[in-house]
């Protein structure tokens, strides 16, 4: 992106019969600094181009001299590069520098400003000793967002991330508990009251199956999360047997046809195989392994359109279907399967084939 901030900050300042003097004091920079801008051999801080902005009753993208079109096409790759990196989880030092400099490119755009803020806590939050220099920089981004969006959903996806960052990266649960005191209650989520309000109208019942797919979505989670913990001299037989109630569970409500659920089912079966191989059970594992691929196999046959045929689910239809089997064949393929608690059948005749359908999910 060509940017010729000095050459339009002149413009500006000529047409509205500012000095170079007057400019700086209001800046609170000194006039070198503004002729610098000026001649193309230096550039403003980017915290000062809001206030440069409402100098000149301007935004900051003309300051910055950006074809809305020519904005709009960058844009676009940004939000593509975010969404690539979120989905596949590949964050690294070079994925961070790339974040920062798409907040150089838009210094006001929320959803960058919130990337650059995620980067920053994939990276260091989760270190047994985090840089708190650097996580501060997040924790000033988040608080920035929370005090300034007007989008509920960006606001409450903030809110989220920060208190995570002060449970995980400071390990403040007193700061963190006070952060999520910003979000609404159970009782007052959008599905619920939308349920609620809706309960006695002709979209009452379709109100309904939202809300249940959703709620059991987020159930789901935090079953798995509870079951995964560690904990003291627990039977590994009764996390499998847990594992296998939540499968039924999903059959129960989402019916035989999983539609986007068949991940979240593979996933499980993915699990339970990794504890199957702990009890040295080499056929039990290459059971679950196999009920991992086939409903892999179904998840990447899902279409937009699809209608759930559950009774609890069959007025709704799937829509956004992505390439998450592709994913997470490649994860369970590249990462898991080369572990060397699987060695004991890594010859094993079912655990190649295994292997095989997975290469052709890729």
């Amino acid at each position: 992106m060509n940017i010729r901030i000095g050459e339009v900050i002149k413009q500006l300042r000529n047409k509205n019969k500012h000095t170079q003097k007057a400019l700086a004091c209001y800046l609170g920079v000194t006039e070198q600094a503004i002729s610098r801008w000026e001649s193309g051999t230096g550039y403003p801080d980017i915290e000062l181009l809001p206030a440069i902005a409402q100098v000149f009753s301007v935004t900051v993208d003309y300051l910055l001299g950006v074809d809305k079109t020519e904005k709009d096409k960058r844009l676009e790759e940004i939000y593509n590069e975010i969404k690539n990196i979120n989905f596949y989880g590949n964050s690294n030092e070079e994925t961070l520098q790339n974040a920062r400099k798409y907040a150089a490119e838009f210094p006001s755009n929320e959803t960058i400003l919130c990337h650059l803020a995620n980067e920053i806590c994939r990276l260091h939050q989760w270190n047994e000793k985090p840089n708190l220099a650097i996580l501060n920089e997040a924790e000033k981004i988040y608080i920035t967002l929370i005090e300034n969006t007007k989008d509920v959903d960006i606001k409450n996806d903030v809110i989220t991330r920060l208190a995570s960052l002060y449970a995980i990266g400071y390990k403040n649960s007193a700061k963190c508990d006070e952060v999520l005191e910003k979000l609404s209650k159970l009782s007052l989520c959008r599905e619920l009251v939308a349920a609620r309000i809706y309960s006695s109208t002709p979209n009452g019942l379709l109100k309904k199956q939202i809300l249940i797919k959703e709620m059991l979505d987020q159930l789901m989670v935090n079953l798995t999360n509870y079951i995964l913990c560690p904990k003291e001299n627990e039977d590994v037989e009764a996390k499998i047997i847990a594992f296998e109630k939540m499968i039924e569970l999903y059959k129960f409500i989402i019916g035989d046809n999983l539609v986007d659920f068949n991940g979240d089912v593979a996933y499980l079966y993915r699990v339970i195989g990794t504890y199957k191989i702990a009890q040295g059970k080499k056929e039990e594992t290459l059971d679950a392994l196999e009920k991992m691929c086939y409903y892999i196999e179904l998840d990447s046959k899902v279409k937009d359109g699809e209608h759930y045929t559950g009774y609890f689910t069959n007025l709704l239809t799937y829509e956004n279907h992505n390439d998450r089997p592709i994913t997470l064949a490649q994860e369970t393929l590249n990462d898991r399967l080369t572990q060397d608690r699987y060695d004991s059948i890594r010859e094993d005749a079912r655990f190649k084939q295994i292997e095989e359908r997975l290469k052709d999910l890729i």
